[in-house]
């Protein structure tokens, strides 16, 4: 988590050449971005490990899809007016990730059943190595160049293909 900021400005001004596009990038915004979105749920989850009974542990993971939904919901609700006004942009992030999200998905899941695992370590690693800490890319954006940026939008539209594409693959696989 420590190395999230360096790498984001690495890649945001030196591979993505913002410094030829006049956009200044703050290495403390990035690194204060990645703190709340990042450090707060971390941190979160460490004290309730930590001070909460295993027995709440399993009352609440049902509840974590209903909030992944929820959060992609909320998502989509700040950027659906930009999403609707600029579909072709859409449509050019979506191909790419649901292809990105599927390969991704397939050799970890070919690669965890051909070492032998089973069904649910199977999808666990699958769903993970596909997953890829969406929350970062998108607060990184969102707090780098604003919510009305091309690149706030990239960020929002990926787990929109992300959430529901993982899930319909976990579910494809039973």
């Amino acid at each position: 988590m420590v190395l999230f900021a360096p790498v984001a400005i690495l890649l945001i001004r030196i591979i993505g050449g913002s410094h030829r596009h006049e956009l200044t990038i703050d290495y403390s915004l990035a690194a204060k971005s990645i703190g709340v979105f990042l450090g707060i749920p971390l941190g979160a989850a460490i004290v309730s490990r930590i001070t909460c009974a295993f027995g709440f542990l399993k009352w609440i993971s049902p509840l974590a899809l209903i909030g992944l939904l929820f959060t992609t919901l909320l998502l989509f609700a700040a950027q659906g007016k930009q999403a609707v006004r600029q579909i072709v942009s859409v449509a050019r992030v979506v191909a790419p990730l649901a292809v990105y999200f599927s390969v991704r998905f397939a050799v970890t899941l070919a690669v965890t059943r051909r070492c032998g695992s089973t069904y649910r370590p199977s999808c666990t690693q699958s769903f993970t190595a596909a997953n890829n800490n969406f929350e970062l890319t998108i607060a990184v954006p969102i707090a780098t160049f604003g919510v009305e940026n091309n690149q706030a939008l990239a960020a929002t539209i990926r787990p929109l293909i992300q959430v529901p594409g993982l899930l319909g693959l976990v579910y494809a696989i039973r």
